[in-house]
């Protein structure tokens, strides 16, 4: 950050706000720290039992794949939002739920405000089961805002064969 005094600009220190988190379906392995490329966690359930706050970056492996739901908890702010990404080289992660049993074939599940998600592909989500009330099937998506969490941006992601792939309130 740079700040101005009359003519010159001055730098002011600004800490750092937010941690970097890893994972990779291929490598990674829920015992590591999951804080640096060369220890990634492995699994969704690391991630859904974390409340990530203001400013961290939640990545997953291009090349990986998950299968299920996983749970994004926590809030940003307007200045330090949670992203949700890839790093890497590659294709973008790919994220699946093909079980409406769990989660309503969610494979993301966004529960927080200022939240991120970009450069991920979601593909063959579960539909509502074809004799499900209105409520039942409002709740299916690949990508899940839950109703209350605010400034939410979803960019740069692909939706493959699913039945719906956004569901936000």
């Amino acid at each position: 950050m740079i700040a101005c005094s009359g003519n010159a600009a001055v730098p002011t220190n600004t800490p750092d706000v937010g941690q970097d988190y890893y994972i990779d379906s291929g490598s990674g392995d829920d015992k590591n720290i999951g804080t640096s490329e060369k220890s990634p966690w492995k699994t969704l359930d690391k991630v859904s039992n974390m409340t990530f706050q203001p400013g961290d970056n939640i990545y997953f492996k291009r090349g990986s794949s998950y299968e299920g739901d996983v749970t994004i908890k926590g809030d940003g702010t307007a200045r330090n939002p949670i992203t949700i990404s890839a790093y890497g080289t590659g294709n973008a992660p790919r994220f699946t739920n093909p079980n409406f049993s769990d989660g309503y074939g969610n494979a993301i599940r966004i529960r927080g405000d200022y939240h991120i998600v970009e450069n991920l592909y979601f593909h063959h989500t579960a539909p509502a089961p074809d004799d499900s009330g209105f409520e039942i099937v409002w709740s299916v998506g690949a990508l899940h805002v839950s109703l209350g969490n605010d400034y939410v941006i979803i960019r740069n992601n692909e939706f493959a064969n699913t039945p719906k792939a956004i569901h936000s309130y």
